[in-house]
């Protein structure tokens, strides 16, 4: 049920664009507690889903065109098993990070403008 079947390009590609709209959506943040002002308020929600469609996209052409993974694959395979466990060990911090960062800043970016009220 689980592995090739379960086009891993295809979810590897999807996780990638995931952790990218959220590495986006920290800068903006970041941009608002700096600013002081609220940036985006009136975009609409279709936007945001455009958005995030270009960024799957962009992604999907990057890995699975032309079976770029394979490439991928093969180079992380040449690795030693102690080197790809190390990798597999920063990725995974990166992301926990990268989660906890943007929660931070949700939380002080609703208590500045709750304050400000």
């Amino acid at each position: 049920m689980w592995g090739k079947n379960d086009g891993p390009e295809l979810n590897a590609s999807l996780g990638t664009s995931m952790l990218m709209a959220l590495q986006i959506n920290i800068v903006y943040e970041i941009a608002e507690l700096i600013t002081g002002h609220r940036i985006l308020t009136n975009l609409p929600r279709y936007v945001l889903m455009i958005m995030m469609g270009i960024i799957i996209i962009f992604n999907l052409f990057i890995f699975v065109h032309k079976k770029k993974y394979k490439a991928i694959i093969k180079k992380i395979e040449e690795n030693d098993k102690e080197k790809l466990k190390r990798k597999k060990i920063i990725a995974l911090f990166f992301i926990i990070i990268s989660i906890i960062i943007y929660f931070l800043l949700v939380f002080m970016l609703v208590e500045k403008f709750n304050s400000a009220k």
